[in-house]
């Protein structure tokens, strides 16, 4: 990736809530531009994991902005708790959205919990999205392998502190609290997120999604087109909810072998094939739309 380091920017987006924080990674000079996209990641897990991924699909000529919700260390925020509301972190990805590319269309993807926040954009503003894309990501909390993650986490939180916390998390990605982490990269980015966000958000956040619900109707009537990707082990949100859930929004479900609940990670090589067909495919029915049209 080292090739590649110089295409990738870190900066801070202004939204009317505040700077965010983000990772933006641009095409090569020689490679024309076919598309935005902007990513939203799951509770404490930031714009950095996308690092290989992004560098991948910007050679194919997509510039991908990752970036941090607000309350995480990049993206300081109030230290209020209706701050954090799923509505107003899905304004914040219409903000990062709208600005990326002169306020044209974008493709919208979030991973776990940042697909609750994708959807919601997309719903509250369908004319600011290309395409919706889910990885890893269930249709409510209640299905999910934590269905009591908000209280969990805000009762956590006030006996154990932040520490209990991450040990709780480890626990959940399916890693032993008692030994060392297999996460690797994911894991340092993940402690970091975790002792150094705004201790609302991290209970706003999973407050948040634990309240949301999955708007199925309203989604398949989209007229745009829509990828779920998941892990064939996902133990978070079984495979079998998320291809049921593609299936219903009129998405294509596609599962990555051997991949749990972050393919991106585990499996990076076929989890950005997967992205890039989807991509590549959305850009030519726009393209051939768009000819149809003008002749």
């Amino acid at each position: 990736m080292t090739r590649d380091a110089h295409r990738l920017q870190t900066r801070s987006i202004d939204t009317p809530r505040g700077p965010l924080g983000c990772l933006d990674a641009h095409p090569p000079q020689d490679v024309p531009t076919r598309g935005h996209a902007v990513i939203a990641g799951g509770f404490l897990l930031g714009k950095e994991l996308w690092v290989p991924t992004m560098l991948r699909l910007s050679r194919h000529g997509y510039r991908i902005c990752a970036y941090d919700h607000l309350g995480l260390p990049d993206s300081p925020g109030p230290d209020d708790p209706d701050a954090y509301t799923l509505r107003a972190l899905a304004e914040d990805m219409l903000a990062v959205a709208r600005g990326l590319d002169d306020g044209n269309p974008v493709h919208l993807m979030g991973s776990c919990f940042g697909g609750f926040v994708a959807r919601t954009a997309v719903l509250h503003d369908p004319d600011a999205a290309r395409s919706l894309t889910l990885i890893s990501s269930g249709t409510t909390l209640e299905e999910s392998a934590s269905p009591d993650l908000a209280d969990y986490v805000a009762s956590t939180i006030s006996s154990e502190g932040r520490q209990g916390l991450l040990d709780c998390v480890i626990g959940l990605l399916g890693q032993s609290p008692e030994g060392p982490p297999t996460l690797g990269r994911a894991f340092e980015v993940l402690k970091r997120n975790l002792f150094g966000s705004q201790l609302h958000h991290l209970t706003g956040f999973s407050r948040a999604v634990a309240s949301a619900r999955f708007p199925t109707a309203p989604l398949r009537e989209l007229d745009l087109a829509k990828l779920v990707v998941y892990g064939t082990d996902d133990g978070i949100f079984t495979p079998e909810t998320q291809e049921s859930m593609g299936r219903r929004i009129g998405a294509s479900p596609v599962a990555v072998d051997g991949a749990s609940h972050s393919p991106l990670l585990e499996r990076p090589s076929t989890s950005t094939t997967v992205l890039k067909d989807f991509l590549d495919r959305e850009t030519a029915q726009s393209v051939a739309a768009h000819e149809s049209a003008t002749t």
